[in-house]
């Protein structure tokens, strides 16, 4: 007798779970994997007399006392964009870890000194920045871009394990090293302030975050999280500011009224937690004629923290920056834009040691593997893994999961689009060999 089509339905349905769930690659096994990786090189790639900033040549230093074996690779900005790129690629080459083992690798350099790409990914009409094909030994700046230029840099073991210093201002550049140094020392509990803002349908971003805090939590982590939907701790708009700017024409004064969310930033600030995480949407904000790109229109918006980091909007506050920075990590789109003044601001401020974001736009998509990267993604930063081994475990992991996901197949024209800007978007800014190996959950 033939079984109903429900019946049959849901059958086939429980065995696209089943083979998911098998499929899926352990947060616990992943961390060991990388846990295991022990580098010692640490290679340094900047512009021609970078090597003698004081900063850095104080950065070094600090790396060599960690155990590091330091390696400058210069390259000189007299060449085009495109030799600058071929000569760090070969060079990089020829200092390629052997087979099996990893180096960290600092670019000390801007996008404009080194540029990141664009690339146009085969098949597609995107357009992405990134450095995952100069990882992967690509020799030739811009243009198409197959998978092979790119897939290798996230194949593990990894053999870079990357992070880039995108800044050329001495004071934001000596901001950046000393934020690294002042994270990696810290002692004490181990705390996250966590933030999601709906995408389509009521507690979709919540539910997501919420089960981060609860992975957290049991492993006694402090954690508080900021959404519009339950589950919560805190509602984003308890907080709101009526602010009044007075703004000086050639002629007159322009007078405007808006509201301001405050709370996300304020708690951020008073609490110093280790790690922010945000799931949202981004928000932009235009002033003096650049586009400053946040995340969030209440969590993390470039007006309001534009107006909390400026003594004329906040004087009610001493204290505008936190005691310590953070491991700042979000969704939020573009906000890895290497050109994002609000990347320079949170360093030179001091909100952060490290920035975890994308270049693009993101796609939750295919969803489960999505999903899972999401919440993923600071377990491995909990579990002792370094930045850089994190970040390259949680891509690692969300391409061997999506394998598994009906939505890739199902939706593979989508799913396909969203895993390359996803991948190749997603930066480390910063020193990626910073961890927690200091920190306990007891004061």
């Amino acid at each position: 007798m033939t079984k109903p089509i429900f019946t049959r339905y849901r059958l086939w349905i429980g065995c696209w779970l089943v083979l998911w769930a098998s499929g899926c690659v352990s947060v616990e096994q992943q961390s060991q994997r990388y846990q295991q990786l022990q580098p010692q090189r640490y290679v340094i790639v900047h512009p021609e007399g970078r090597e003698s900033v004081p900063e850095y040549i104080e950065f070094a230093r600090w790396k060599s006392q960690q155990g590091y074996s330091i390696e400058w690779i210069p390259f000189s900005m007299a060449a085009s964009p495109e030799q600058r790129f071929r000569s760090v690629s070969q060079q990089l080459k020829k200092r390629r870890p052997t087979d099996g083992d990893s180096a960290y690798l600092l670019i000390a350099a801007t996008d404009e000194e080194l540029p990141m790409g664009p690339w146009q990914p085969v098949g597609t009409d995107l357009t992405i920045r990134s450095d995952l094909p100069l990882l992967a030994g690509r020799e030739d700046l811009g243009g198409r871009l197959e998978t092979s230029d790119w897939q290798p840099a996230v194949a593990f073991p990894p053999t870079w394990i990357c992070g880039r210093i995108p800044y050329e201002d001495p004071e934001v550049v000596a901001a950046a090293l000393k934020s690294a140094r002042i994270f990696q020392q810290k002692q004490g509990p181990r705390s996250a302030l966590l933030g999601s803002e709906r995408f389509a349908v009521a507690s979709d971003a919540a539910l997501v975050m919420a089960g981060v805090r609860n992975d957290l939590q049991a492993l006694d982590w402090s954690t508080h999280l900021f959404n519009e939907d339950w589950p919560r701790e805190q509602k984003l708009d308890d907080k709101t500011v009526n602010v009044t700017a007075t703004r000086k024409g050639d002629r007159y004064l322009e007078t405007s009224k808006y509201q301001i969310e405050w709370s996300f930033i304020s708690s951020w600030n008073f609490n110093s937690p280790d790690i922010v995480y945000v799931i949202s949407h981004a928000s932009g904000y235009i002033k003096n004629g650049k586009r400053y790109i946040g995340a969030g229109t209440q969590l993390f918006a470039p007006r309001a923290f534009c107006h909390w980091n400026d003594p004329e909007f906040n004087a009610r506050h001493e204290q505008r920056s936190p005691t310590t920075p953070a491991i700042f990590l979000t969704t939020g789109c573009t906000m890895g834009n290497p050109e994002n003044p609000m990347l320079e601001l949170m360093t030179v401020k001091g909100w952060a040691a490290a920035i975890v974001t994308g270049t693009h736009n993101t796609e939750p998509l295919p969803l489960f593997a999505a999903i899972r990267a999401e919440r993923s993604a600071p377990l491995y930063f909990a579990a002792g893994l370094t930045v850089g081994q994190s970040h390259h475990a949680t891509l690692n992991a969300y391409l061997k999961d999506s394998n598994w996901d009906p939505g890739n197949w199902l939706l593979y024209p989508w799913a396909k689009k969203a895993k390359l800007q996803n991948v190749l978007g997603l930066t480390i800014y910063g020193d990626p060999s910073i961890s927690m190996e200091n920190r306990s959950s007891v004061q």
